[in-house]
């Protein structure tokens, strides 16, 4: 089954046809204006370029919003003008398809519980570090919404200010070189022991743009801070890793969302 799944980011709109875990086609398209008008076109043009003259069975839409009840749009705080009910609508007309809407970084933890770590574990936390910082909590192999329906917004936790601040890439533009990245990596591990405190998940997996910076060194910068942290040695830290998919955790995830709806 061929489908199409969209991640829509803060500068530009991701969009791949997907067969179970393989990107056939992909592209990714920054937006011109930050508007109703410029998002919606950008999503547009990503989608026909990739879907082409092929047959989908669904579309997923992974949107950088808050979701509420019955996937209610609480808040987009990075892309105001989003409107992801009125470009699902055109999306499903084109196409004449299903489009399904869900949390960007909750569809790309679906790919990673499907076709990554979730095959060792049902219990992990996903984080993707970009523009900002999202996240999403996955318990007994189900994504946990809470009951109001937008748990894992870690990004938006003050520590002092809030953590997508201090730790994505918003903190590189304003913060340059070797001690950046330190400093950048203190950062991250201060958050990730928040949530290890919180939810003491077997797993924490780093998606999203940035998480082209997690090599070994990185991690052992990170992994050092928070054993440094740690109310005690006997503490046990969740096992750190980058997700499988890498920045196309999003757009597997989306293409997911059809058939997960189905059942």
């Amino acid at each position: 089954m061929l489908a199409l799944g969209i991640d829509i980011g803060a500068s530009k709109v991701a969009a791949a046809l997907v067969k179970s875990d393989r990107i056939l086609r992909n592209v990714k398209i920054a937006y011109q204006h930050k508007t109703v008008a410029g998002v919606n076109a950008a999503i547009l043009a990503a989608a026909g370029s990739v879907v082409g003259k092929s047959k989908i069975a669904g579309i997923g839409l992974g949107v950088p919003c808050a979701l509420g009840k019955n996937k209610k749009i609480l808040a987009c705080a990075n892309i105001p003008a989003l409107n992801p009910g009125e470009i699902a609508k055109v999306l499903g007309r084109t196409y004449r398809t299903p489009v399904i809407i869900e949390n960007d970084v909750k569809a790309a933890a679906l790919a990673e519980l499907k076709y990554g770590i979730g095959r060792k574990t049902k219990n992990f936390v996903f984080l993707a570090f970009g523009t900002g910082i999202g996240g999403a909590i996955v318990i007994d192999g189900k994504l946990y919404k809470g009951t109001l329906g937008w748990a894992g917004e870690f990004g938006h936790t003050k520590m002092p200010m809030e953590w997508e601040k201090i730790a994505s890439a918003q903190f590189l533009r304003t913060h340059k070189g070797k001690d950046a990245i330190d400093k950048l990596a203190q950062n991250i591990a201060v958050g990730l022991l928040n949530i290890t405190y919180a939810l003491a998940p077997e797993y924490i997996v780093i998606g999203g743009g940035l998480s082209s910076l997690w090599d070994k060194k990185f991690e052992a910068k990170v992994i050092s801070t928070m054993k440094r942290l740690r109310i005690s040695s006997k503490l046990p830290l969740p096992k750190v890793i980058r997700a499988r998919f890498g920045e196309n955790a999003g757009v597997i995830g989306a293409a997911l969302l059809p058939s997960i709806a189905k059942r």
